[in-house]
């Protein structure tokens, strides 16, 4: 998980909104007549632009770009993610369907299904599906507060998730030097540790992706340093190649991933870039 920024509320939702304050999130998606299609549509786009176009919790890619026309091209790739129960109507007036600052983007969490003849890659979707449910799709109703972190609550330094050569999530060495306000665990290290669990982050088809991109970035790590009388100038160079993000384009896919495998030289980088989330 990398930090994600919220960006303004679209109008359209605030409208909606407004004029419909007890909807559900499926009358406000179907809906061809107050707005709610349109709301969903700006929803999607704007917050995705917002993430970088990666998921929320995964950090798979969403979109092959963040113009309109690659967003819609990829739109059944990405699904509004709830972080508190849409379901959850305990609180009078406080409808968590439709509130802007629980709604992120997330990918399908293993969920994809065979369409038009075609089956989805390994990626999206791997047998026995069960065990291979993640983010929001593997969390469901599950009250998140305190016990798994919110997307906006990763923080930009330093990052607080390691990887494996088998491409397994764990909590980063020296992550409880962060305070999480609201963190229900005795430590940051216990609190990242649920997250990966209730998101089943270390599920096989997410390690099977992972491992691939951390044993290629090991041995282009390897080769380069060998090759480079100054092994921190190389480190730097793969930082600009892989944690550089231009206008309109996504972040690289499982960015936390190259991110921590560069070392102190990615968040060279980054702070030199004014990297934001």
């Amino acid at each position: 998980m990398k930090h994600c920024t919220k960006g303004a509320e679209p109008a359209s939702l605030l409208a909606f909104r407004t004029a419909r304050s007890a909807d559900t999130w499926n009358q406000m998606r179907d809906d061809a007549f107050n707005g709610g299609q349109l709301a969903y549509r700006d929803i999607k786009r704007d917050q995705l632009r917002a993430q970088g176009g990666l998921c929320a919790y995964c950090e798979q890619r969403l979109a092959e770009g963040l113009d309109d026309a690659r967003i819609a091209a990829k739109a059944s790739h990405q699904q509004v993610e709830h972080y508190h129960p849409k379901s959850d109507t305990s609180a009078s007036g406080n409808n968590w369907a439709l509130r802007w600052d629980n709604l992120w983007i997330a990918c399908l969490g293993g969920t994809a299904s065979t369409a038009g003849g075609v089956n989805p890659p390994p990626h999206q979707r791997l047998e026995p599906v069960h065990e291979n449910l993640s983010c929001g799709s593997v969390k469901e109703d599950t009250v998140p507060e305190g016990i798994i972190l919110a997307p906006h609550e990763v923080p930009l330094y330093p990052h607080l998730f390691a990887y494996d050569d088998e491409g397994r999530i764990r909590p980063a060495l020296g992550c409880n030097v962060h305070f999480v306000p609201g963190n229900r665990f005795a430590t940051t290290t216990a609190l990242i540790q649920n997250t990966i669990e209730q998101l089943n982050l270390n599920c096989p088809r997410l390690c099977n992706v992972r491992s691939v991109i951390w044993k290629q970035l090991r041995d282009e790590i390897h080769r380069g340093v060998q090759a480079r009388a100054n092994p921190r100038d190389f480190r730097l160079c793969m930082a600009r190649k892989y944690l550089t993000r231009r206008a309109g384009e996504c972040w690289r896919e499982y960015f936390t991933l190259f991110r921590e495998s560069i070392g102190p030289m990615a968040d060279e980088h980054l702070r030199a870039n004014n990297y934001a989330g």
